[in-house]
């Protein structure tokens, strides 16, 4: 959500949300295939406090609407907030990416 923003030139924080993101699907690989890899956990636990701490979102204008959407839904489903935003944030890209198609 902190990278898929209407904010342009903010080539610093793209460029460490992309990071987090390639370290995430590579250490999501590894752990696939060890779930007792210390340092792969360690790794994604890293990625995932960067990701959390404001740093992606720097100079940036944030469009939470997927969360908002998210806490909606878990009234009538009451599913992991991470699921239902994982559902929502599906859709909500591939509209926001007609957009915002210069990322």
């Amino acid at each position: 959500e902190r990278y898929i923003s209407n904010t342009k030139d903010c080539e610093l924080s793209d460029n460490i949300c992309k990071t987090i993101l390639k370290s995430l699907i590579k250490n999501a690989k590894q752990l696939k295939n060890n779930l007792n890899n210390y340092k792969t956990r360690e790794e994604i636990m890293l990625s995932c406090m960067l990701a959390h701490n404001g740093v992606c979102g720097l100079g940036k204008k944030a469009d939470w609407s997927s969360h908002i959407i998210a806490h909606k839904l878990y009234k009538y489903y009451q599913k992991p907030h991470g699921l239902l935003v994982g559902i929502v944030m599906n859709g909500w890209i591939k509209y926001v990416f007609k957009i915002n198609s210069y990322k």
